[in-house]
């Protein structure tokens, strides 16, 4: 295991820091600005959060929007806050009113918001900041809320493709422990009686068969704990290099995942851009929004290029095998024209529309691949119960 992260350049501890903790230096007093706006880790166990549930895309997107146009309106931010407590509910209305309460008592927005770094990510922060510093906050924050609205837009179509596939999978999951558990040990119990010989598949069923009948508790105890440790270490930080290639790699979810990444990248930077964030901190920002780590490793290098005096369509030229021609080609006409941050969104357009595309694709594809194996189970079953049955019958007419 230790071999490969080596040979990928990944560490293996999981205490190694993030990949982009490291910003540029030539927006020095921006990045301090930001980091005083972010909160403080307090060792005091009585003054820690704790939250339970999450605030959706929807939301952070309405609240964004919304607090966009009461600010274009005329209203103080004070003032738009007591509305929006109003407007929203749950966890999320509690929050605004902290907020809200933090702000009264002279805190900028930024600094406020940063408060909460589950909620309002680095990118929602930075924006922010630099429509205080420009004097366009209500264009910033109708930028992100824009944003959010094209990223749950795009999450919903690719959920919505791998409903069905997924109900068929657990359905199956379900019927198969029905079978091995009830169903199995009272129909291979009338065959372990039988004096011929059994084919290969019956005798496996009654070796499952009398197994789940001495074992069966402790056979779901342990099915139990393996789904709910797969799922522990899926989520766990060293584990993601491993998981992340394999996705990325996967014939079925590889397209799909890089036209995710690319969407998510490229409408990113666009809104930072637009919000007055230079190339560099745009850049960092936008790599820590992608999920996948092989990207975000890609970005760390596209932004080494550039300091080191490299355009950004030669860095992501370099970078071909994340980075396809057709966005570092868009991306060479946007530095020719001078409208970078137009291109941006035009490459973000076209990786989100091929992401749902991959989706439905996805799907189609999945689907006859479950009809098969679950087929071909039901098929063995059904030979493996009937051959023993045609063989005793057989016997009885000769």
């Amino acid at each position: 295991m230790e071999r490969f992260f080596k040979r990928h350049g990944i560490s293996f501890y999981p205490w190694i820091p993030d990949i982009f903790s490291c910003r540029c230096r030539s927006k020095k007093k921006f990045q301090d600005d930001r980091k005083e706006s972010m909160p403080k880790k307090n060792k005091n166990i009585l003054n820690l959060e704790i939250s339970f549930g999450k605030i959706s895309l929807r939301e952070k997107a309405m609240f964004a929007n919304n607090l966009a146009i009461m600010l274009k309106a005329g209203l103080s931010i004070s003032e738009a806050f007591d509305i929006l407590e109003d407007q929203m509910d749950g966890k999320f209305k509690k929050i605004i009113g902290k907020i809200s309460k933090n702000i009264n008592s002279g805190n900028p927005l930024s600094k406020a918001l940063g408060l909460y770094p589950k909620i309002f990510s680095e990118f929602f922060l930075s924006s922010v900041m630099a429509g205080e510093t420009s004097g366009t906050l209500d264009e910033n924050l109708k930028s992100i809320g824009a944003r959010y609205h094209k990223q749950k837009d795009l999450l919903e179509k690719i959920r919505a493709a791998m409903v069905y596939p997924l109900i068929i999978l657990f359905l199956s999951f379900l019927i198969g422990l029905l079978l091995t558990f009830w169903v199995l040990p009272k129909i291979t119990s009338v065959f372990s009686g039988l004096h011929i010989e059994l084919p290969a598949s019956t005798r496996f069923l009654i070796w499952l068969a009398q197994s789940v009948e001495a074992y069966g508790a402790q056979i779901l105890f342990v099915l139990f704990f393996l789904i709910i440790f797969l799922f522990w270490l899926a989520r766990q930080r060293f584990i993601r290099p491993i998981t992340h290639y394999i996705f990325l790699n996967f014939p079925i979810f590889s397209k799909l995942i890089r036209a995710k990444n690319l969407a998510l990248f490229f409408r990113t930077l666009a809104v930072l851009l637009r919000s007055g964030i230079s190339i560099d901190e745009s850049l960092a920002v936008s790599g820590n929004t992608l999920g996948n780590y092989y990207y975000q490793k890609s970005i760390k290098n596209i932004i080494y290029d550039i300091n080191q005096g490299k355009k950004l369509s030669e860095a992501l030229r370099i970078q071909s095998g994340y980075f396809p021609k057709l966005a570092s080609g868009l991306v060479m006409v946007g530095e020719r024209s001078g409208n970078l941050e137009e291109e941006f969104f035009n490459i973000a357009e076209i990786y989100e529309k091929e992401a749902e595309s991959r989706a439905s694709a996805l799907s189609s594809a999945v689907e006859p691949i479950l009809l098969v194996i679950i087929g071909f189970v039901v098929g063995g079953l059904a030979l493996s119960i009937i051959t023993p049955i045609y063989t005793v019958t057989g016997g009885i007419y000769k």
